[in-house]
């Protein structure tokens, strides 16, 4: 993946000629070349939430979600510290510059 600019990659793929064409053909309709044709797509997808694509792109955004909840319950669980019932330490009396010589 290489660089372009603050805040951008450059991702690069192979897909089958029957599959390229098909991207050719959408993009020529709406007078884009098939970059910015896919790009586009991407965005709006994003945009959108980022719905999942296919069963397993959908397998893992429910792994992702399973392991959130899993570290959730996991913290909840955890025994938590009352700094309120801490006592309140007194705050130091300041200390008196000292000369040396």
């Amino acid at each position: 993946m290489g660089h372009v600019g603050k805040n951008k990659s450059v991702i690069s793929t192979s897909l089958d000629d029957e599959l390229v064409a098909e991207i050719e053909r959408r993009a020529s309709a709406v007078g884009q070349k098939k970059g910015a044709f896919l790009r586009d797509l991407l965005v709006n997808w994003y945009e959108r939430g980022a719905p999942p694509v296919g069963k397993l792109d959908e397998l893992v955004q429910q792994a992702d979600a399973r392991e959130k909840a899993d570290a959730k319950s996991k913290f909840d669980a955890m025994p938590k510290r009352k700094f309120d019932a801490m006592p309140k330490r007194k705050a130091s009396p300041p200390k008196k510059n000292r000369k040396v010589g």
